[in-house]
């Protein structure tokens, strides 16, 4: 039901803004004369103009142009960007299935994706690939090496590959095919009976890794989902991701817009964690269809929303396909929550940098340290209650949370950030866990004794400093000193990652998280703070 809610709601979008252009003043007529003339003026443009001109350049201008006098996120898009947003949230692309990394001119693997082609044929961490078919790749800069390891299904790349304790190289003959996405990055314990998930955007495949990650731990009786930083996606995917927390018949969702009626999604199907105590995690990087889990959850009183004020995007765009395979998101309608609630923020037609510039003003101006922020100069007209406890949330553009957690800004360094900017930490982590793979190995035989016994020492931060100066990045030994504790624990986590995965990354830096200590902390007081 809900996916032919999906599906008559994008067919009715479609329909409603032509028949809708017909009924307004007149407009179709007007339509017609206005697109003969902007064809007479390319015309005369190509036939007459000094210069020769490029019309199709002129023509995309064009259309972004018009895009940008109205709401902030309609856009135009490239046939050549489109390809990457479909392969980014489809949930694969087609190549051999490795995460590479350019290391002082030499194409490094860093990690073999499991199941992968390359993984399969036994390539592993710490080749250096030096030719791909019969090109050296010896130089390559980082955007050049996808165009020559994607490729379509079924066809052949030969990689010559160096590795250590080899004296000549390996050939691996590697038949591409489709390497998963994963929008999960982690999903593990926290305690013996509370699961943690990190979903780090809503892609085609976001439920089935949810329903799946559940399913392998047993006696949860608890569950954190972070959404911390996940900036949206599929609609359908926050509806059907809600459904498996709400009860039949909860409304999820509702859009509305000019031409475009009213549209319920409702829970009907049996949710895999439908009961049990439920915190969801945001911050104000949390969008869309972020929002809209946080918001149902919220205003059904089904968990406790913990952290700081989301983005606030709740306009819907229908993506519209154009000739040459480019598209416009055009926006058709507004999220309203169960309650009412608009997701979206306000906005100024026509002036997208002041928009955007208020995004960033959120960090000076008290909203994410503060929790009286919240709440105070919010008119009643922008108070709601929740539907089943009737506390107070409230509107005005985003989900405020019921348990604020401050930004830590006493933890952000600009020197780290330039060193992470200029690849200095990364190039770094990935040359110490290929120097010394066989010893991390040999001395921590599973991650339990690695979180338990490695440490990071000054040396290597130290080491870290050293390089970057040799990338122009002047020391600061006061600001590493200030934030040392944090550099550490993020060296952990990317060595972690780099001998596991990414989930394991995520065990390490949470086991210092602010908020997920607060939201342990909430679990205790769980009924008083919902019925507060």
């Amino acid at each position: 039901m809900l996916k032919k809610f999906i599906l008559l709601f994008g067919s009715f979008c479609c329909c409603a803004l032509f028949v809708s252009a017909q009924e307004e003043n007149n407009s179709a007529s007007r339509l017609m004369i206005d697109a003969q003339k902007y064809n007479q003026f390319l015309y005369y443009l190509n036939q007459g103009y000094l210069e020769k001109v490029d019309t199709e350049k002129s023509t995309e201008a064009a259309i972004r142009a018009v895009l940008a006098e109205l709401d902030p996120h309609s856009a135009y898009i490239t046939k050549e960007e489109m390809q990457r947003v479909n392969e980014s949230f489809e949930g694969n692309f087609e190549g051999i299935g490795i995460e590479f990394n350019v290391l002082n001119d030499t194409l490094m693997v860093v990690n073999t994706i499991a199941g992968g082609p390359a993984q399969q044929v036994g390539m592993r961490a710490g080749d250096r690939i030096i030719k791909v078919d019969t090109i050296s790749v010896i130089g390559i800069t980082q955007d050049r090496v996808p165009k020559l390891l994607r490729g379509p299904k079924g066809t052949l790349v030969e990689l010559t590959v160096v590795r250590k304790g080899e004296k000549q190289p390996l050939i691996f003959k590697i038949e591409r095919d489709k390497i998963p996405m994963n929008s999960l990055d982690a999903a593990y314990k926290l305690t013996p009976n509370t699961a943690y998930l990190k979903l780090n955007r809503f892609m085609a495949t976001t439920v089935d890794e949810f329903k799946s990650a559940l399913s392998k731990m047993n006696g949860v009786q608890n569950l954190i989902l972070d959404l911390r930083g996940n900036g949206g996606g599929f609609l359908d995917q926050a509806i059907d991701l809600s459904d498996h927390l709400l009860p039949d018949g909860s409304l999820i969702v509702y859009t509305e817009g000019r031409v475009i009626p009213r549209r319920d999604a409702i829970a009907q199907i049996p949710g895999v964690f439908e009961k049990g105590k439920l915190i969801i995690l945001v911050d104000e990087e949390s969008a869309s269809a972020s929002e809209i889990v946080a918001g149902a959850v919220q205003d059904w009183d089904r968990g406790i929303v913990v952290g700081r004020p989301t983005f606030g995007k709740g306009l819907v765009q229908r993506q519209v396909p154009l000739l040459d395979s480019s598209a416009i998101r055009l926006t058709i309608a507004r999220y309203h929550t169960p309650s009412g609630r608009v997701i979206q923020r306000p906005y100024n037609q026509g002036n997208a940098k002041e928009y955007y510039e208020n995004v960033m003003k959120r960090y000076t101006s008290g909203e994410l340290m503060h929790p009286d922020s919240i709440s105070q100069d919010i008119p009643d007209s922008l108070k709601y209650e929740t539907l089943r406890l009737k506390r107070i949330v409230y509107g005005g553009g985003g989900i405020k949370p019921d348990v604020f957690v401050p930004l830590d800004s006493s933890l952000i360094s600009k020197y780290w950030g330039t060193l992470f900017g200029k690849r200095v930490v990364n190039d770094y982590v990935v040359d110490y866990v290929d120097s010394n793979r066989k010893k991390l190995e040999k001395d921590y035989p599973s991650f339990d004794a690695f979180q338990k016994s490695f440490v990071v020492d000054d040396g290597m931060i130290q080491a870290i400093v050293v390089k970057g100066e040799k990338e122009g990045v002047t020391p600061d030994e006061k600001e590493i000193e200030r934030v040392k504790s944090t550099i550490k624990l993020q060296l952990k986590a990317l060595i972690a990652q780099k001998l596991w995965d990414i989930n394991e990354y995520y065990q390490v830096v949470n086991s210092e998280d602010q908020t997920i200590r607060k939201a342990l902390e909430v679990l205790d007081d769980y009924e008083k703070i919902l019925n507060n």
